[in-house]
């Protein structure tokens, strides 16, 4: 990302800079933090050849999101049309928050089904209105566009007119996590700019400023399995994945042991627990049965697992084989599909439970 940033910044000292842009990438990458740099880089009235002051008065704005020459367009539920400036007041809050979150973070926040948001065609023709004023403060205007590939068609049509026909100094920047979903025509007019996701040291660096009172050995874990998704990793630790090893040996010990009585317990906990944070726990599996199958290869990264999570690993890599764990990683994947398909988690945490002691169960008596 600070290799992006100077380059990024020289396109905007040209005579002619492009006036549609799109940052896209994976959710958890750095998008919104690299659209708020550019905006407050065109809006800064101190900035440099290769950055904004980030002192001045504009810059502070943008950061907040209330400089009254950027425009903000986010999806919601279209039938809150008379709360469309509460809304602009949530997503602030929401950004504020996380600058990583996405569609489905969004939606919760608000209470909605992803479904039902969209960015509708009245949002972008208020736009219009909007940006055929001057400038209040700034030299130009800039319409920030989260996530248009949730455009409703007409809006995208909208949308494509404005683009087309650019207003002298308004300039367009578009944050997409899917970028394929967006209208054809309106995709052609936009300059696109891959913005990768954060490397290792700087994740780190982000959560020792976050999470200050944290063991760096534990973000160290948790860094490796969010594999530089910095969303993911706000919501393990948000979670208390700490908790998340003693429920996994637990079920994985009464698996093993045959004590159905006692999956059906751990069931009904894996099912009080929020989808977002059964999902978490799945991955969270998943990175240790991957590094009990790296041990039995002989491979170990370093602070991938806390000394506790090692121990369990090495003693339960020698009483199973690899075939066995293919198979209970493939039953994990089973599981996450059926809570996508919205399955009773319950039933099928129990399902998924009763294949892997027939594996293991069947192998005891082979």
């Amino acid at each position: 990302m600070q290799k992006i940033k100077p380059h990024l910044y020289k396109i905007f000292q040209r005579q002619h800079p492009p006036h549609a842009l799109a940052f896209i990438g994976n959710e958890g990458n750095p998008l919104m933090h690299a659209a708020l740099d550019l905006v407050q880089y065109l809006h800064c009235v101190q900035r440099g050849k290769n950055a904004p002051c980030l002192n001045c008065n504009a810059c502070s704005k943008v950061r907040k999101l209330v400089h009254p020459d950027l425009h903000c367009v986010m999806p919601f539920n279209g039938q809150q049309k008379d709360k469309t400036n509460l809304l602009q007041k949530h997503w602030h809050t929401f950004l504020q928050k996380n600058l990583y979150g996405g569609l489905q973070d969004w939606a919760h926040y608000l209470g909605n089904d992803t479904r039902s948001l969209q960015i509708s065609k009245e949002q972008i023709l208020h736009l219009r209105t909007m940006i055929k004023q001057k400038p209040f403060e700034s030299h130009c205007k800039v319409i920030l566009v989260w996530l248009p590939e949730q455009l409703h068609v007409a809006a995208a049509n909208a949308m494509l007119k404005m683009v087309e026909d650019p207003l002298p100094e308004t300039f367009f920047i578009f944050v997409s996590n899917n970028m394929h979903l967006i209208l054809p025509t309106l995709r052609s007019r936009m300059w696109n700019i891959f913005i990768p996701k954060l490397s290792n040291e700087q994740m780190h660096q982000l959560l020792l400023t976050q999470y200050p009172k944290k063991d760096s050995i534990q973000l160290a874990q948790v860094i490796h399995i969010a594999q530089g998704n910095a969303n993911l990793v706000h919501k393990i630790l948000q979670d208390r994945q700490e908790n998340y090893f003693d429920h996994f040996v637990t079920w994985i010990r009464n698996s093993y042991a045959q004590k159905l009585y006692n999956i059906v317990h751990i069931a009904q906990t894996f099912h009080d627990y929020p989808a977002q944070v059964q999902k978490n726990w799945i991955k969270y599996v998943l990175h240790i049965l991957r590094n009990i199958l790296l041990m039995k290869s002989n491979v170990i990264f370093e602070n991938a697992l806390t000394s506790q999570e090692k121990k369990f690993c090495e003693n339960f890599s020698q009483n199973v084989s690899a075939q066995q764990l293919e198979m209970i990683i493939e039953q994990l994947f089973y599981l996450h599909k059926m809570l996508q398909k919205n399955a009773n988690s319950k039933l099928a945490f129990v399902h998924v439970s009763l294949q892997i002691m027939h594996m293991f169960g069947f192998a005891k008596k082979a």
